[in-house]
């Protein structure tokens, strides 16, 4: 090519490049959130100059993996899964606070349990690593119940434990 040729396809490449726009991938939980309606129903789509990609996550240490690993650029977090991260060495900023949890933290349950005592013996299913498995950790501590936990390491554990769900023993 000559170099009168070079000379427009430098500036195609460059006009190209300056259009181009930076993808952001965001991390999310199904909780009823601002961006999730944005997301949803793709009101990030020309709005900004930044392609944001929503990616349903299900779990905060799955997602705190993937930030670490450069899979996402940006997730919401529970407080447990992101106080674990700063202390494993992931770099973290915290920009936005969705809510706070304080006392509205709940163990789902079926009909018919009204204290830990009626999880003696029970499978509980929580999201390995979540804000609901340390959680459900506690529970022993504070009430001396034993139950099991099921096994939701992995993601047809989560499915078949479902986020937070008390299963038959």
């Amino acid at each position: 090519m000559s170099a009168r040729g070079v000379w427009p396809a430098a500036l195609l490449l460059l006009a190209a490049a300056a259009t181009a726009r930076e993808v952001v991938r965001l991390g999310y939980f199904t909780e009823a959130q601002p961006f999730e309606v944005a997301c949803a129903r793709g009101w990030f789509e020309g709005e900004l100059d930044i392609e944001v990609v929503c990616l349903p996550q299900s779990a905060g240490v799955g997602a705190v993996s993937k930030i670490d690993d450069g899979d996402l650029e940006i997730s919401l977090l529970g407080s447990t899964p992101a106080a674990a991260a700063i202390a494993r060495g992931v770099r973290l900023r915290n920009f936005y606070v969705a809510h706070l949890k304080g006392e509205s933290q709940a163990l789902l349950v079926r009909p018919g349990i009204v204290s830990p005592a009626d999880l003696q013996g029970m499978k509980i299913g929580t999201p390995f690593g979540s804000t609901a498995h340390f959680y459900s950790t506690y529970i022993p501590v504070v009430s001396g119940v034993e139950f099991q936990d099921a096994d939701a390491k992995t993601p047809a554990g989560q499915l078949a434990a479902a986020d937070v769900r008390v299963l038959e023993p």
